[in-house]
């Protein structure tokens, strides 16, 4: 995962090397005027983040949002291939 520090030496190196805002722009595929907001040092929106690889920050208080976790189901006595193990392991470590 890239940071946006990261990202602005990167595209501060490239036009000091003598790329234009639009080949960057285009390269990054984000629009012009985002490229000179990441330079100056603005953390993008939740779409442009994405593009970029960047964790999702929150608009109102710039807290990075946790990623979304899948909740494993338990498995089914009897039913489901495995249970067995799964359930020894829970009673010797639990």
């Amino acid at each position: 995962m890239t940071t946006l520090r990261q990202i602005m030496s990167t595209i501060k190196k490239a036009s000091k090397a003598g790329r234009s805002r639009q080949f960057l722009a285009n390269e990054y595929k984000v629009s012009k005027p985002e490229i000179g907001r990441i330079i100056a040092g603005h953390y993008p929106g939740p779409k442009i983040a994405r593009v970029l690889g960047l964790r999702e920050k929150c608009p109102a208080c710039h807290r990075p949002i946790p990623k979304k976790t899948i909740k494993q189901p338990a498995q089914k006595i009897g039913r489901d291939e495995g249970w067995l193990l799964y359930y020894m392991r829970r009673i010797n470590n639990g």
